[in-house]
């Protein structure tokens, strides 16, 4: 890819509508200066790193956040590596470690309180002299109009309560969960529904309260559209069991998934996950379920990406 490079940074967890203003601007910025438009994702959560216990429960993978600013039409997505040693680095350092190989820093953007850099010694004036004395510029990214900037606390307690519709209006797209289809107990066939499982085995993923949910399914690696489906999330109480599985009845669909990577978009919780008192109640209750979906899924989206 060729230089020079307009960039941008940070962790960019569950690239929501600020995140989306960030990005916009630095493809912007790319046009007008003529340079490629880099974005740089860091993984894990700098407090993973530096003080796990305050480290927050992601919104997004390192592999999701790539495929939702990607949608956004950056020339490069990049995921770097934070650890200690980047902690360390003075801001210049940090700055060239970024930096693809064959061009020079033409213009960062970067959020209202972006710092960077060992104990985030570089903010907005700092970064600035530095650009001047290297030959680049420093574009800030303000909330418009004064709004209120956009909390990614408040879209955390959003998807922990379930509220995943309410969540989706401030990331400006529906939460996302991908995984692989792996192989389970065949529970779902046996009630007529069969059910794609999908893993969730990253611990530092936020899930959803449990339930039942409308979704839509994207099969990674197919060009097709999203296909309609029901999930729950829980841990099957009818069957006794105790471990938390994900599970998608994709509706009108046939075939095997198992070894696929899915995104699971969750569009808005149909209700709890319950006990039944038997197979046949469960069945029923399923095939009430798969029809609040099928209206739930009718509403267009609005102004969702």
């Amino acid at each position: 890819m060729p230089g020079p490079f307009a960039l941008t940074v940070g962790v960019f967890d569950g690239v929501h509508r600020g995140h989306v203003a960030i990005v916009d601007t630095l493809l912007r910025e790319a046009r007008t200066s003529g340079a490629s438009s880099v974005v740089v994702t860091l993984d894990p959560h700098p407090l993973a790193v530096l003080r796990p216990e305050a480290a927050p429960p992601m919104l997004s993978t390192a592999d999701e956040r790539c495929e939702l600013l990607s949608r956004r039409g950056p020339d490069a997505t990049l995921v770097y590596a934070f650890d200690r040693e980047t902690a360390g680095l003075a801001p210049p350092d940090f700055l060239e470690r970024l930096l693809p190989p064959g061009g020079d820093l033409a213009v960062l953007v970067i959020g209202y309180d972006f710092r960077m850099g060992k104990n985030r010694a570089a903010g907005l004036e700092e970064l600035r002299d530095q650009g001047a004395r290297q030959g680049f510029r420093v574009v800030e990214v303000r909330p418009e109009g004064g709004s209120e900037p956009i909390s990614s606390t408040r879209i955390r307690a959003l998807v922990g309560e379930g509220r995943v519709s309410e969540a989706a209006e401030l990331l400006g797209h529906r939460y996302l969960i991908q995984g692989e289809v792996i192989p389970g107990r065949g529970i779902g066939r046996t009630l007529q529904f069969p059910t794609a499982n999908v893993d969730v085995g990253n611990s530092s993923k936020l899930l959803p309260r449990f339930g039942v949910y409308a979704v839509l399914v994207r099969i990674l690696g197919d060009d097709g559209p999203s296909r309609p489906g029901v999930m729950n999330l829980g841990v099957r109480p009818t069957f006794g069991a105790t471990e938390p599985v994900l599970e998608v009845h994709l509706l009108d669909f046939e075939g095997d998934l198992r070894g696929r990577t899915v995104a699971v978009e969750l569009v808005r919780r149909i209700r709890e996950e319950q006990r039944f008192d038997g197979p046949e109640a469960l069945a029923a209750r399923i095939g009430e379920d798969v029809a609040e979906a099928r209206k739930i899924l009718l509403v267009p989206p609005g102004d969702l990406w």
